[in-house]
């Protein structure tokens, strides 16, 4: 199974050449051709940024009656292929650090977005079922899933020349009550994102 990580930052399908050469000797001489491609999958920010990141930076102000402070970003997904899945898994520890929110506290929340131009916004369904960052695995072994791709990402067969509007958005936000419960201090926390052919 190919599999491209998109850890907050992300990790995008790179091609590789290597150049042909050729040597005459006194006999005909062989020139091996080794050619590496990549995955079939790849993933970015709303930027598509090559090692983009999906920064949550929340300020919570406890008041009574506001609103949850939230974030949203948008994953792009541009598959060539028909069976695909896209998983998360917390990659650090989360830490509260000083104050007392825990992991239960941080809401997920996982919906199709819109895709682009020549996007093909069946491609995929959101399969997850939490709601919390602790409803996440906490290992790439123990990814969960998020996104299920039934299709290619692409309208047509051929896409388009750039790739740059042919991906399938789904929007992931991240938020917190504003609660006179929370105590003071920095809390930290990290999701990795793997998009795997299936």
């Amino acid at each position: 199974m190919k599999r491209i990580i998109l850890l907050v930052p992300m990790l995008l399908m790179l091609v590789a050449f290597t150049p042909l050469t050729a040597q005459k000797a006194s006999a005909d001489s062989v020139s091996a051709i080794m050619i590496t491609v990549g995955s079939a999958v790849a993933i970015s920010n709303s930027l598509d940024a090559a090692n983009g990141t999906l920064p949550v930076t929340l300020t919570v102000t406890p008041a009574i009656g506001a609103s949850d402070a939230t974030s949203t970003n948008e994953i792009r997904i541009r598959a060539n292929t028909t069976g695909w899945m896209l998983a998360a898994y917390q990659s650090a520890v989360f830490a509260n650090g000083g104050s007392n929110l825990a992991a239960t506290d941080i809401m997920l929340a996982y919906v199709v977005g819109t895709p682009g131009a020549t996007g093909n916004s069946g491609a995929g369904t959101v399969t997850f079922a939490g709601t919390t960052l602790n409803n996440l695995g906490t290992s790439a072994g123990a990814a969960t899933a998020i996104v299920g791709g039934t299709a290619k990402t692409a309208m047509s067969a051929s896409g388009n020349s750039s790739n740059l509007t042919n991906y399938f958005a789904v929007d992931s936000t991240v938020s917190v009550y504003q609660d006179f419960f929370f105590t003071p201090g920095t809390a930290t926390g990290e999701i990795t994102y793997v998009l795997s052919a299936t």
